[in-house]
């Protein structure tokens, strides 16, 4: 991460904030685990400080695409050895039995899943699923990237598809014991593009397992009424993230091919990340769209959706001209 320069403005004038080491990776891990959106949105800890092969994972998670995330947190440099150790980590994950897998993220999620999580349970045995197919993202968090960490992250990346993410804070000491965490907000994914493409799998597919699945009507809505409007639907082993064409790493919307318990389709949107790429205000979002998170809608509340999907974009499309 390069350096910034940050400033606290009093009556006074400007003072310099001096950046601090006093960052532990027990601090960090907390910070993480209390606020997972800290690394990524829609991000979901289901497991902290899990005994794995190798050793001690700091964090597991689930994405928005219902894969399990490795998240290996180091309070300073992130060198190419704590990737190692994260690659390690994941293959421990990827290749452990599912009844196993999935009796330890219970134990570490006791009774806490809330209302909001009520479809938790499925998302989790979809992404352990069969441990022949299961597919497992990489995280790390620290400080700053050593160069060597780039190079290897890419070249795995590129020729074996190999998912990395690397996040990095800052942390400036602003006196009274109290810290102001800075973190980059240029993308940092390392994330292979096409993955479902290259494995065969093509659009028609995953809408005929929304078929299967019983919600294929309002699935086909919602990928017609993006795409229509510029977006790129990016193919998952079960759901359709649709990114904007300029970054196709950035998930906005997320809509599984399966139904929640009541049978109603699930919809996932970022609403604040539609801001950093179209010239609409996060109020304007929200007006349009409503809240945050997931979202479960019948058939009618999908057309409702998709209206509203066109009634923001035609919006957009004012505001640019």
């Amino acid at each position: 991460m390069s350096q910034v320069g940050l400033w606290h403005v009093s009556e006074g004038g400007p003072v310099k904030l001096s950046m601090t080491d006093s960052l532990w990776e027990r601090e960090l891990e907390e910070w993480l685990e209390h606020d997972p959106s800290l690394l990524e949105a829609g991000l979901t800890i289901v497991g902290r400080q899990m005994t794995v092969v190798g050793g001690r994972l700091d964090l597991l998670a689930i994405d928005v695409q219902n894969r399990l995330v490795v998240v290996e947190i180091k309070p300073g440099l992130l060198y190419r050895e704590t990737l190692a150790q994260a690659i390690d980590y994941a293959a421990a994950i990827s290749t452990m039995p599912s009844e196993q897998l999935l009796t330890r993220i219970e134990r570490y999620l006791g009774g806490r899943i809330h209302t909001d999580q009520s479809d938790l349970q499925t998302r989790l045995e979809i992404a352990i699923g069969d441990q022949e197919a299961r597919d497992v993202r990489i995280c790390l968090a620290g400080t700053s990237r050593d160069i060597g960490l780039v190079r290897l992250a890419t070249f795995l990346s590129s020729n074996y598809e190999v998912p990395i993410t690397a996040v990095t804070f800052q942390i400036f000491d602003v006196g009274e014991n109290q810290r102001v965490l800075l973190r980059e907000l240029t993308e940092t994914d390392i994330e292979p593009a096409h993955v479902a493409e290259r494995s065969g799998r093509t659009l028609d597919d995953v809408c005929k397992q929304a078929d299967t699945s019983g919600v294929g009507p309002p699935f086909r809505l919602i990928l017609e009424t993006l795409t229509k409007h510029g977006m790129y639907p990016r193919l998952h082993k079960f759901s359709i993230m649709y990114a904007p064409s300029e970054n196709r790493s950035r998930s906005l919307v997320n809509v599984p091919t399966y139904p929640d318990k009541a049978g109603k389709l699930k919809v996932w949107i970022a609403h604040e990340a539609f801001t950093e790429f179209f010239p609409v205000s996060i109020d304007e979002v929200h007006s349009f769209l409503g809240d945050d998170d997931w979202v479960s809608l019948t058939s009618e509340g999908i057309e409702q959706l998709a209206q509203s999907f066109e009634s923001m974009f035609n919006h957009i499309e004012a505001a640019r001209a």
